[in-house]
């Protein structure tokens, strides 16, 4: 009976059922009035001072907000780690440990200025001051607590959903839909300031690792203080912490390719290490390198990139840098971050990256044909004879260049750190349904990094254009969502060592300009793996560390595990990794590989049979 009269009333007064259900106005108006109601009316502009702490490091913080138009300046030191960044209510920008400014200018980087910016300017109660798409989600629980949940898509910007206790109508979480894995914000401890409630205590934290999270405590507020535009502008830098050894204004220094990456000779506190060189990276140490060259790193952060791994980094001062001996860098930033079994990904002894902070400070052009890199001072570059120049813009520390893959246009960051020709994210493989699209392969190991195998698929596009430059068949990876890091609206892919091989590549980090001229290579065929199986270095030999179904290696009776010891009677021993692997892509289908294999205790023979990978479009 007690249903039935349930079900009547709906009937006869659908609008009291209608009204019962809360919608995203009157969550953000209840929010509202709970944090203050009309006080936030006469806000302009906040300011947070406090302390900060994150990796067991700490250090004070001060954030300025303007509220009406989300521009914001946050400056922090934690240990010998002290950085800041900003946003002008244009352009968002970001100055390293080194003093070195990056202005955001990708599409990327602008979404996520966009969402930070609605936040600041507390727009989800000021819809004018920056408009959004708002849905309600509904209600979910966390730590004891009910939270209704709203969507807010902000324009220009990524997904954000707010999630408003449903007791005190505070806001208690933020989590912010940017990257495969997003961030989130706790906010807590609110305190009444001039009629206002702020959350004094905030918890970031990316993804799921809330074991990195750091910490916020605010100890002073200050309301409606000076906002002029100057005060959230991008600092000034004056990059003098360099010199040429020899004298003059460039310095060339031999370099090797290895699996298309670039190593070459760095030399810390005097002792001299393999480095690669990394437009995508910043300075890193690895932990064995640091102790080596007497570095000390304090810290732990979460870090991660290729894979699904976080492992824990720290941050350290270095006081001489030397670069293939011709180049002094002093009292430079560098992350100590571990990369477990990379030297055997590698094939070659790896103690750590060299990139942005070199590069910001040094135009760098890399003659892949002649093996050798040449840094410049920027004021003496001669672009005349550099190649087609293309402009970039930067997402963090990487450059990000338009391009287009047969009619679809994207951004795509350029990466000597990736040893792959075109790699592209997620969102823009499912945008444009391209794994049917391109007849892709089946789901393989297309990649190995610090945080362990990336899988996706593999194809041939039919033409990249790079400025008026058209790279012709271009093998592509399709790098799927489990395995990816990359899903940023805006940032579409990777372009790697597999293309940038063909040209001799100028990186004018100032002037914000690659130039691209193209070497003996550019008209070779792009060439991918013929034996279906990722390998890396072992002991003794080339150990097996994955196979594709059905494919050649499969039918060849190899397993995961097994360890390659000779290749046609010629030991594991004398062949490089890298050459090995080459040789895996370049040799025809069809040809017969005879292996000698170590498994457990055992050694057997197999013949593998090469073949062509990729469907043909």
């Amino acid at each position: 009976m007690r249903r039935i009269i349930c079900l009547v009333a709906l009937f006869l007064f659908p609008c009291l059922a209608w009204a019962a259900a809360p919608t995203p106005t009157a969550i953000f108006a209840q929010s509202k009035a709970a944090s203050g109601g009309e006080a936030w009316n006469h806000v302009h502009s906040i300011k947070l001072q406090g302390k900060a702490s994150a990796g067991g490091l700490s250090g004070p913080f001060e954030q300025l907000e303007n509220v009406n138009d989300g521009a914001s300046l946050l400056k922090y030191k934690l240990g010998p780690y002290e950085a800041q960044s900003g946003f002008d209510g244009t352009t968002s920008w970001s100055q390293g440990p080194s003093g070195d400014v990056a202005l955001q200018g990708s599409t990327a980087g602008k979404r996520i200025a966009a969402s930070d910016a609605y936040l600041s300017a507390r727009a989800y109660w000021f819809p004018q001051r920056w408009p959004a798409t708002i849905q309600l989600l509904g209600t979910r629980s966390a730590s004891g607590n009910v939270y209704q949940v709203v969507r807010v898509l902000p324009k220009d910007g990524d997904a954000i959903e707010l999630w408003i206790d449903a007791r005190t109508h505070l806001i208690g979480r933020a989590v912010e839909m940017t990257g495969g894995s997003g961030r989130t914000q706790l906010w807590s401890d609110y305190r009444t300031v001039d009629k206002l409630k702020l959350p004094f205590r905030v918890e970031a934290y990316s993804g799921s690792d809330i074991e990195h999270k750091s910490i916020a405590l605010v100890s002073r507020v200050s309301i409606n203080v000076d906002t002029s535009p100057d005060r959230f502008a991008p600092p000034k830098q004056n990059l003098q912490d360099f010199s040429f050894l020899g004298g003059g204004n460039s310095a060339t220094i031999p370099i090797q390719i290895i699996n298309d990456h670039i190593y070459l000779p760095v030399s810390i506190n005097g002792h001299t290490l393999h480095f690669m060189l990394d437009t995508g990276g910043r300075n890193l140490l690895t932990p064995e390198a640091a102790a080596k060259a007497g570095v000390k790193s304090v810290g732990a952060f979460g870090g991660g990139g290729v894979g699904k791994k976080v492992v824990d980094q720290g941050v350290a001062r270095v006081g001489e840098m030397i670069v293939g001996g011709k180049i002094s860098f002093r009292h430079q930033a560098f992350i100590v971050e571990p990369l477990p079994h990379f030297h055997q990904i590698e094939g070659t002894e790896f103690d750590g990256l060299i990139g942005y902070e070199v590069l910001k400070r040094l135009v760098t052009q890399i003659d892949y044909a002649e093996r050798k890199v040449t840094f410049i001072r920027p004021s003496d570059l001669s672009s005349a004879n550099a190649g087609q120049p293309i402009p970039f813009t930067f997402f963090g520390s990487t450059p990000m260049v338009n391009g287009s893959l047969d009619d679809l246009s994207g951004q795509f960051a350029v990466d000597t750190g990736s040893r792959s020709g075109l790699t592209l994210w997620t969102p823009f493989v499912k945008a444009h349904q391209l794994v049917k699209g391109y007849r892709a392969s089946p789901e393989t190991t297309i990649g190995w990094g610090v945080g362990g195998k990336a899988v996706g698929r593999v194809a041939r596009g039919g033409g990249f254009l790079l400025g008026a430059i058209r790279i012709s068949h271009p093998v592509i990876t399709m790098q799927n969502a489990a395995g990816s890091p990359n899903s940023v609206k805006g940032d579409d892919g990777n372009i790697g060592g597999a293309i940038l091989r063909r040209f001799t590549v100028t990186f004018d980090y100032g002037r914000h300009t690659m130039y691209l001229r193209p070497n003996k290579s550019f008209s070779k065929p792009f060439d991918y793996d013929r034996s279906g199986m990722w390998i890396n270095q072992g002991d003794g030999g080339f150990e097996v560390e994955s196979i594709l179904a059905n494919g050649p290696a499969a039918a060849a009776g190899l397993r995961v595990g097994d360890l390659i010891v000779s290749v046609g009677g010629k030991p594991a021993g004398q062949m490089t990794l890298s050459d090995w692997r080459q040789s895996l892509r370049e040799e025809t289908s069809g040809t017969r590989l005879r292996l000698e294999v170590r498994r457990a205790n055992l050694t057997k023979t197999v013949d593998l049979t090469l073949r062509n990978l990729i469907p043909t479009t």
